[in-house]
């Protein structure tokens, strides 16, 4: 029940920042990006190797830029294209921004592309439980 209430609280929130950049004239040149954690608290969820933790909502607006609506991108992203995302979209190369280097490659192209589907086929893999299989890793070569 609680998981229910924390998604409507999040959905006022975010209605209400929607609203205050319409009501400022903003909302039309801002790219806005939705999404959210592992999903809900339930097992086999949080922080698993299954479907249900790793495909996760991730909605994304930009009224000047995104021309086609109602589409459904099926090209794998991951959290760590954001950054590379919206330093493209706002016109900042990488290497002049200071932040350390990131294995993340922009998905501007998937945004802003006219297609549904697969857009880019090199995008048909993510990386997941990295930090599990590290510790995996680093527990049994001390344990040996």
């Amino acid at each position: 029940m609680d998981y229910a209430y924390e998604i409507e609280y999040a959905d006022t929130q975010i209605g209400k920042i929607m609203n205050h950049l319409e009501k400022s004239g903003q909302l039309n040149n801002t790219l806005v990006i939705v999404t959210s954690d592992q999903g809900m608290p339930f097992p086999r969820v949080k922080g698993q190797q299954y479907e249900t933790s790793n495909h996760v909502p991730f909605a994304v607006l930009w009224k000047d830029k995104i021309t086609r609506t109602n589409r459904v991108v099926d090209d794998y992203v991951s959290f760590i294209d954001v950054a590379p995302t919206i330093l493209e979209a706002a016109g900042i190369d990488w290497k002049q921004s200071g932040m350390h280097p990131s294995p993340g490659k922009s998905i501007l192209n998937l945004i802003t592309s006219e297609k549904s589907g697969i857009i880019d086929a090199d995008r048909n893999h993510v990386l997941i439980d990295i930090y599990y299989t590290w510790i995996d890793l680093m527990w049994k070569r001390n344990s040996i």
